[in-house]
């Protein structure tokens, strides 16, 4: 590893600025598996992405994310649109979020010495994203998922939590949020578009578009979802009474959840959806505004020490 010229993208802010009070501690554990000579950190939102765009075109072949979900996917952005070949910059990941969604897929144990040495020691491994392009600012758009993008309820309980930061737990956060946005939630009307084939009318709870098996701190958006089987999975949810939500919640979970008759399961290589202008979002980011056109790039990213099937056999 140390003769790989690698560069850190470190976000001070995750973690609800536990990376920044932390760095420090955490630059003693890192220098024992990586060089730690080129460091880079982001100011502001979507900065990481702006600086590993940079980094991609300099010497870097070893891009690390040190963040949350959020972070590694704006680190993936950025190695994505420097329009580099794939495979020629590796993404490495050490996780420090709250979410620590993506980071399932990754081997080795879950703690910064972990994720050091699984980047110190692991192959890279080509992984799919998905493209999604959609209107922001009444500009066309073009952003990468790394995981998974959802609109609908989704959508509305990321704004909910960036709005409320909070030492509490991220999964009990999610679900607080989740049930307290389920009250206010006003059924949109969306049309599907799934391969281009004939469109499929919706007033879905949510819908989720999925490269990754998992969101939300744990749950199991897409069961079998793999990231390198080159399609989309996509989960909607239809509207229900509270008691009902609350059973999906659960089999979110213990990765049921597409066992229920509410729910129902598509797979695609390309996805438009459409409707009233709602938000969604991209990894835990709000992003855009919909119509929203989604299509499947296969083995487009370069991860170490990921195994594209690690995430499924955990839901």
């Amino acid at each position: 590893m140390n003769d790989i010229d690698c560069a850190f993208v470190v976000n001070p802010a995750a973690r609800n600025g536990w990376v920044g009070k932390n760095w420090q501690d955490m630059v003693q554990i890192i220098s024992r598996y990586l060089p730690i000579k080129d460091v880079h950190f982001s100011q502001q939102p979507h900065h990481a992405q702006q600086l590993a765009k940079q980094l991609a075109h300099s010497s870097a072949q070893l891009i690390i994310s040190v963040g949350g979900d959020g972070t590694h996917s704006d680190v993936a952005n950025g190695i994505l649109k420097s329009g580099v070949p794939a495979g020629s910059i590796s993404l490495g990941i050490i996780d420090a979020g709250t979410g620590g969604d993506f980071r399932r897929g990754l081997r080795g144990e879950h703690n910064v010495a972990g994720y050091c040495q699984t980047i110190a020691t692991q192959p890279a491994n080509l992984v799919d994203v998905i493209q999604v392009q959609y209107c922001a600012d009444e500009v066309e758009a073009k952003r990468f998922v790394l995981n998974m993008a959802t609109c609908g309820l989704g959508a509305n309980v990321v704004e909910h939590i960036s709005r409320s930061r909070g030492r509490t737990l991220f999964k009990m956060r999610y679900a607080l949020a989740t049930l307290s946005e389920y009250f206010k939630f006003e059924t949109p009307t969306l049309r599907l578009f799934v391969d281009g084939q004939q469109e499929q009318q919706f007033m879905p709870l949510m819908v989720a578009v999925a490269n990754g098996s998992h969101a939300g701190g744990g749950m199991a958006f897409a069961p079998q979802a793999l990231l390198d089987d080159g399609l989309l999975n996509v989960t909607v949810i239809q509207p229900q009474s509270l008691f009902s939500a609350l059973k999906v919640m659960k089999t979110l979970y213990t990765g049921d959840v597409s066992r229920l008759s509410t729910v129902h399961n598509f797979i695609a290589t390309g996805l438009k959806i459409s409707g009233p202008s709602i938000y969604f979002e991209v990894d835990g980011d709000l992003v855009g505004y919909l119509p929203a056109r989604f299509t499947v790039l296969p083995k487009a990213l370069s991860v170490i020490g990921i195994d594209p099937r690690r995430q499924a056999a955990q839901a």
